[in-house]
């Protein structure tokens, strides 16, 4: 087809010499003399040369269709390498997919697992929405309620805001005194710490005191009771 296209161009490049031009109704070719057609108004052309001139007629439309042809067959060959380079493509993305398909036979069928996981899930889900709607329908009634019990609450809060800004006052007054209070409290509180201290320590020495004290007091009876035994020893020798 390519040799043909080639002969084609050739044919079509190589120039063309000796072609006589198309006939003309009612007269030859242009010009006049010895090699001119007949003068106007004379006979008209020999029927030979009314046949050569359609014939090269046709011959010019042939060449023409053929030129036009050879394009479009040229081109037609064009777009079956093309479509032949896609299909070799499209092959071998066959072969990879076939390949990633084998490979992924395995993610499939957990794919599969998951996907029924999935569906129980989601059945429990729904399930749960339907319970979770129920308990918004129940809490929006709640809410309607709760949203009168706030205006009343908030008309009674209304109310008793002054009073309570009164008590706040007071409270306020009492707290400045009672921290003032607690100032000297705080004062009298260390002070009694600092004497309860001294106490202790007056206590301690006085209980130190009172345990040499009673050391030496009994020491002391214990002396006087040898004493006493002694004196009884001796009358009772003196008289025997």
């Amino acid at each position: 087809m390519r040799c043909q296209r080639s002969g084609v161009r050739s044919e079509r490049a190589r120039p063309e010499r000796g072609r006589p031009g198309r006939a003309r109704p009612g007269g030859g070719p242009r010009g006049g003399g010895a090699g001119g057609g007949p003068a106007p108004g004379g006979p008209g052309p020999p029927p030979a040369t009314a046949a050569q001139a359609a014939a090269e007629v046709s011959a010019s439309d042939a060449r023409e269709r053929a030129e036009r042809s050879a394009a479009q067959a040229e081109q037609a060959e064009e777009q079956r390498d093309q479509a032949l380079a896609r299909a070799g493509e499209a092959e071998h993305e066959r072969d990879r997919a076939v390949e990633r398909a084998r490979v992924s036979d395995n993610d499939r069928k957990t794919a599969e697992q998951d996907a029924q996981s999935a569906r129980r899930d989601v059945e429990r889900v729904e399930q749960q929405a339907a319970a979770a709607e129920r308990r918004v329908e129940q809490a929006e009634t709640r809410a309607q309620a709760a949203i009168e019990r706030a205006d009343r609450i908030e008309q009674d809060a209304r109310a008793e805001r002054a009073q309570l800004e009164l008590e706040l006052a007071q409270q306020r007054d009492a707290r400045q005194a009672a921290e003032l209070e607690q100032g000297r409290a705080q004062a009298a509180l260390e002070a009694e710490q600092r004497l309860r201290a001294r106490l202790e320590q007056d206590l301690d020495a006085a209980a130190k005191r009172l345990a040499a004290a009673e050391k030496a007091r009994d020491a002391a009876i214990a002396t006087l009771e040898q004493a006493a035994a002694r004196g009884t020893a001796g009358r009772r020798g003196e008289k025997s």
